[in-house]
């Protein structure tokens, strides 16, 4: 019963979603905390179930669930209008093409082109996978193309965290001297202000982890030469 109920619920929910929007949505559900479990208590119609055990529900707690369900839908549908991409403009599919192609000329003259038009072509527009032009020049190795998109003013967000994941060492110093150019002192760093929503990497992985998880001693020399250092995670006691 818990299984239908399940079930139920999701194809619901899908159902009620318009077309362009489900892709959307199972994106910002693949984003949240993941669960090993269906939940323990599902309900459908008047019949609630708890462990396997069925029983029917008085009408004074059926509508306190029914009005604790539509509350967190509302929610759900906020996060999700918030996580919502409006649809590839032509000149941004041909845009995001060319990046990953490393075709530098096309690019350049396209940013140029639509400079004055960011509604025509926003240069930190991503595709389907949630790559932007920076990251697909980082996992292509393409420095030039990286340092075009820098300095036409590409949102960097967590590119570090890609080149270290990618091992792209002249990438890294590259990102960092970035950093040490543009960074508020009190401000977070680029890929601390990433989204959530949006985010690859988690909120604990910080560049001098992710470089120890890749054992890459290079990376790790260049960013301990830099300053980087492990946050302490709790209060000693």
């Amino acid at each position: 019963m818990i299984k239908e109920c399940y079930d139920l619920f999701i194809s619901s929910t899908e159902q009620s979603l318009e077309d362009d929007n489900t892709r959307s949505f199972w994106r910002f559900v693949s984003s949240k905390p993941s669960c090993s479990s269906i939940p323990k208590t599902m309900t459908y119609g008047n019949t609630c179930t708890s462990d396997g055990k069925e029983t029917k529900m008085n009408r004074g707690s059926r509508e306190e669930l029914l009005g604790s369900s539509q509350e967190a839908l509302r929610n759900s549908q906020h996060d999700l209008r918030n996580v919502y991409e409006r649809p590839l403009t032509r000149e941004e599919k041909t845009y995001l093409l060319h990046a990953d192609r490393g075709d530098y000329k096309t690019v350049q003259r396209l940013i140029d082109q639509y400079k004055s038009s960011p509604d025509v072509l926003d240069i930190n527009c991503v595709d389907p996978l949630n790559r932007s032009a920076l990251i697909a020049a980082i996992e292509n190795e393409n420095i030039e193309l990286i340092k075009l998109l820098l300095n036409a003013g590409i949102k960097v967000k967590d590119a570090l965290l890609h080149a270290i994941k990618e091992e792209y060492v002249e990438a890294v110093e590259l990102l960092l001297q970035w950093e040490e150019q543009n960074h508020v002192p009190g401000e977070p760093y680029s890929w601390e202000s990433v989204d959530a929503s949006a985010a690859t990497f988690t909120p604990d992985i910080t560049p001098l982890i992710l470089a120890s998880h890749r054992n890459h001693y290079e990376i790790l020399k260049i960013l301990l030469d830099r300053g980087a250092t492990l946050p302490i995670p709790h209060d000693v006691k």
